[in-house]
């Protein structure tokens, strides 16, 4: 219980244990003592909006233990009023959240990881990717010079079987053996 000045009036065993605190340590002691440096201005504000309004739902805050140690939690506040709506003191529940924002921050990290990770895979694959690509041209453009080279060479070798069958046939003309030996296996020139 809070009063309307941020006076803690009575504090549960579980809030107790949570903080780690005895309750003369803290009741009669302002609210702030327990909220860390880097929420004091937000546990202002909250505290003037609950005034104002009666109440607070699932607003986020850092306390310090009594040893000093950071706990988040989620707390809410509604305000106890007299029969005129003079707020009294506010009743309020705070849900430790330390190790949920931990599992966050973890989960947030591995998934930066996973996604540098990718990113660099993604890259790596681009790379391949233009390398191959690079490789296929090369590729293609050595099958087409050596299409053009193999048909050159067979045009070659076409016009000198061609000559040698021209050859052979005068041979046998002028009636004299063939100087080539047959070379699609006919008889004594060519075909």
């Amino acid at each position: 219980m809070i009063s309307p000045e941020g006076v803690v009036l009575d504090i549960n065993k579980a809030a107790l244990k949570a903080l780690g605190y005895k309750k003369g340590e803290l009741v009669g002691k302002p609210l702030k003592t327990i909220y860390a440096p880097e929420s004091q201005r937000k546990a202002k504000q909250l505290f003037a909006k609950w005034k104002k309004e009666g109440q607070l739902n699932e607003e986020e805050m850092v306390i310090l233990t009594n040893k000093g140690e950071r706990r988040t939690v989620l707390f809410g506040a509604d305000a106890v009023r007299d029969k005129d709506g003079k707020i009294l003191y506010s009743v309020s529940v705070q849900r430790d959240i330390t190790a949920r924002k931990k599992a966050e921050k973890d989960l947030s990290k591995h998934q930066e990881h996973l996604e540098e990770l990718v990113g660099e895979r993604t890259t790596e694959l681009q790379r391949e990717i233009e390398e191959r690509k690079q490789v296929e041209q090369e590729l293609r453009v050595r099958t087409e010079e050596l299409e053009v080279f193999n048909k050159a060479m067979v045009d070659r070798e076409m016009r000198v079987i061609e000559l040698k069958e021209k050859i052979n046939g005068l041979c046998e003309e002028l009636g004299k053996e063939p100087m080539y030996p047959p070379v699609w296996g006919g008889k004594g020139g060519t075909s």
